[in-house]
């Protein structure tokens, strides 16, 4: 049987449901930006995006720590609550791998080993899809040719 990860805080779960719609998407928006500008942020996605990496490197480096995986976790689960639902092929099956991992999460504040390649695949579609990140991905891989 494969093991839990450490317990962690998503912050974006639950919001109060005496929110008006204006001011639960700037609480959203607010949010996505605090965990871009998360200064683990670039270490996370140096990491996940490194292909060479083996994917237990990644569980015990990020997935184990509660602080990382709170922040790939939030910016995963705010990417989704903000962006308009798409019939893009790429966006439902991450939409639908991001639904069972929350799923998972919402029973017992955790994530498992068997989510490993999930949580890669939603992070890097996140990633791609966020034109700031982006952005900073593509200078990387510039810079390192």
């Amino acid at each position: 049987m494969l093991q839990d990860f450490p317990p962690f805080m998503a912050f974006f779960r639950k919001q109060k449901s005496e929110l008006s719609v204006e001011d639960k998407k700037a609480w959203l928006e607010s949010g996505i930006e605090e965990c871009k500008a998360n200064e683990l942020m670039p270490f996370i996605i140096q990491q996940m995006f490194d292909f060479d990496i083996e994917e237990s490197i990644l569980e015990k480096e990020i997935f184990s720590i509660p602080e990382k995986m709170a922040l790939v976790f939030n910016y995963m689960d705010l990417f989704f609550q903000i962006q308009p639902n798409s019939t893009e092929e790429s966006y439902k099956k991450a939409a639908v791998m991001m639904k069972n991992l929350r799923r998972f999460y919402d029973k017992k504040a955790c994530l498992n080993a068997k989510h490993t390649e999930s949580i890669i695949d939603v992070f890097r579609f996140c990633i791609r899809k966020d034109q700031l990140l982006s952005r900073n991905l593509e200078r990387r891989v510039t810079i390192h040719d």
